[in-house]
């Protein structure tokens, strides 16, 4: 990780591939289960909810969605699913 003095010196000198950067607090939510569904079969419903606290992210807010067939208990297919919410930050 940098530092911000790093930081700073990378966005001025000509070898930073970036002009600004900053560190920015992150906050994750993550909930799942299973529910049997017969011998073979397990459904596996996950969520997470992430926000990211700064003022430059047009999309702080955004919930992932995932579900999940669990066969034999070693098979596993799904299929994630993102979805932002609507409310954007004006520029």
């Amino acid at each position: 990780m940098y530092n911000k003095d790093q930081v700073d010196a990378l966005a001025q000198s000509s070898q930073g591939s970036f002009t600004s950067a900053s560190r920015t607090p992150h906050f994750f939510a993550l909930a799942g289960g299973v529910i049997p569904a017969g011998k073979v079969l397990k459904i596996r419903p996950q969520i997470m909810y992430k926000y990211i606290a700064s003022a430059e992210q047009k999309i702080p807010h955004e919930f992932d969605f995932n579900l999940s067939l669990l066969i034999y208990d070693r098979v596993n297919i799904g299929e994630p699913i993102e979805l932002p919410f609507t409310t954007r930050r004006q520029d």
